[in-house]
């Protein structure tokens, strides 16, 4: 699998603009309804590097961030992960078996409709919100990155989200591939759509496929206050990621690689997929995996660079959380890098308005072991 780096996106995505105009349609298609919709437009000029930025803000979407942290202590200080019955900082849950809804005359009737508009687009849903309402999407495109000429559909990749109201499918979403189309080659496309149902989370969510020339990977969208779907990074064993890959109705899903210091798997990377569940308190899914099973064993921090993630061990760790503990936070200060230190300096982040990645750079460390890390909790 390609290998990337901590929280960053592959290389393609890049560049994102936002543009608010009611001109913007889906190649080829009929004009969607709704009259200023948002969106996005993905660069493929490598020496604009960027994050890509969410297609609508959400608003009161904060849950309580007041969750209790289980001890993480190993029960020696070897470097081997600690012993199967410490506490468990998550509980692990049971995949559930997605089940397919049965869908009413009047929703049949409501996606043909949509169907009948873009006869030549891959239809996903329609599913029923009891917030939001009726949701659908719908792909244009390749499934897959390459050359336009050897694709069954030749246009531009792009994607749009709708809503069902008063009778009448309302665009809410898009985003499309275009400036990353040169020569004939599409560098990006979108390969798939789901909802899926996780478990702590009575909402669907939103999981796109998409295939660039970097490699494959998923993002997470939630539904907002606002009945926006929000881009939500992922928790993984290794930090927050903004993908992931495999992500299943089943409740289980694949990191993508991340390679910290060097193409070794690190020891919070593992192999296949891994049980997830939501996390109320950061708004993301996360692994559903106890704290005694979190690293397959546990690397001393002297032997690795900056950014410091889980499943290192050592002063430079315990100098960290010290300093979240002077801050206020409730961390055990044991020099183990575990799930219980990952949740904190995120709360940690988010309190002192950094981004949120549940690792620790070389800058953050300082501040936090200066005596410079503001208020806690």
């Amino acid at each position: 699998m390609k290998r990337i780096s901590l929280m960053t996106s592959v290389a393609l995505i890049i560049a994102l603009t936002t543009a608010c105009s009611s001109s913007v349609t889906l190649t080829n298609e009929p004009a969607a309804t709704l009259g200023s919709p948002q969106t996005t437009i993905v660069n493929a000029d490598p020496s604009t590097s960027a994050q890509p930025t969410e297609s609508s803000t959400p608003t009161n979407d904060n849950a309580d961030s007041s969750d209790d942290e289980s001890s993480e202590n190993p029960e020696s200080t070897s470097t081997t992960a600690p012993d199967a019955g410490a506490t468990s900082t998550t509980t692990t849950v049971e995949p559930v078996d997605p089940v397919e809804p049965e869908l009413s005359p009047e929703l049949i009737a409501a996606r043909d409709e949509l169907q009948s508009q873009y006869a030549s687009s891959r239809l996903y849903g329609p599913i029923s919100t009891e917030r939001c309402g009726v949701r659908a999407g719908i792909l244009i495109g390749p499934e897959q990155w390459g050359p336009l000429e050897d694709a069954e559909d030749q246009r531009i990749p792009e994607a749009a989200m709708f809503n069902l109201v008063d009778g009448e499918w309302i665009r809410t979403d898009h985003i499309s591939y275009q400036n990353a189309v040169s020569n004939g080659i599409a560098a990006g496309a979108f390969t798939q759509l789901s909802f899926i149902s996780v478990s702590g989370y009575d909402e669907p969510l939103l999981v796109r496929a998409e295939s660039t020339s970097d490699g494959n990977y998923e993002t997470v969208k939630k539904l907002d206050s606002n009945c926006r779907w929000w881009d939500r990074p992922v928790i993984t064993l290794c930090g927050v990621n903004r993908i992931a890959a495999n992500i299943t109705d089943s409740g289980s899903m694949n990191m993508v690689y991340q390679s910290l210091y060097n193409d070794n798997p690190w020891p919070c990377e593992p192999s296949g997929s891994i049980p997830i569940q939501w996390n109320p308190e950061f708004q993301m899914i996360e692994p559903a995996v106890s704290g005694a099973n979190w690293c397959a064993a546990y690397v001393p921090d002297a032997e690795v660079e900056y950014p410091l993630a889980p499943c290192v061990v050592g002063d430079r760790v315990t100098a960290i959380q010290n300093g979240l503990a002077a801050a206020g936070f409730n961390v055990d200060t044991d020099g183990y890098f575990g799930p219980g230190t990952m949740r904190t300096v995120m709360r940690y982040q988010q309190r002192q308005g950094l981004d949120i990645t549940g690792v620790v750079s070389e800058e953050l460390a300082v501040q936090l072991t200066a005596g410079n890390s503001g208020d806690g909790d």
